[in-house]
C-alpha cells in the first residue's frame, strides 16, 4: 500500500527555514571570514530553489530575504530583491538541467 504525503515538502521547507533562521540568528554575529559573515538567508534559498526550482523557490526566496531585512540593518526589501532574483535564475538553471538543456544551464554560470 502506497501513501501519499502532500505536506512533505512543506514540511522539510519549514524545518529548514527555521534551522537556517536560528543559525541566522545565533551563529551569524559571532562568526566572521576575512569580515564577512555568513547569509544562511542565501543558502535556504539557493537550497530550496536547487531542490524544488521554480515558484517555491522564488516565494521562499523572497520570504526569507524579508526575514533577514527585518533582522538586520538593511533597507527592507533589498535582500528579499536580490533572494528572489538568484533563486529565479537558480530555478531556470534547474528546469533547463532536468528538460536536457545543458547549453543555456551552462550559460549562466
Amino acid at each position: 500500500m502506497q501513501v501519499s504525503d502532500r505536506n512533505k515538502n512543506t514540511r522539510s521547507i519549514a524545518v529548514l527555514a527555521v534551522v537556517c533562521f536560528i543559525l541566522q540568528i545565533m551563529l551569524t554575529p559571532q562568526v566572521s571570514f576575512g569580515g564577512g559573515v555568513i547569509n544562511f538567508a542565501l543558502i535556504f534559498s539557493a537550497a530550496i530553489a536547487l531542490r524544488y526550482g521554480g515558484k517555491t523557490g522564488v516565494v521562499s526566496g523572497f520570504i526569507a530575504g524579508l526575514i533577514y531585512d527585518l533582522t538586520s540593518a538593511n533597507p527592507i526589501g533589498l535582500m528579499a530583491l536580490l533572494l528572489v532574483v538568484s533563486s529565479y535564475f537558480m530555478g531556470q538553471e534547474v528546469r533547463d538541467r532536468i528538460s536536457g538543456n545543458f547549453g543555456t544551464s551552462m550559460g549562466l554560470i
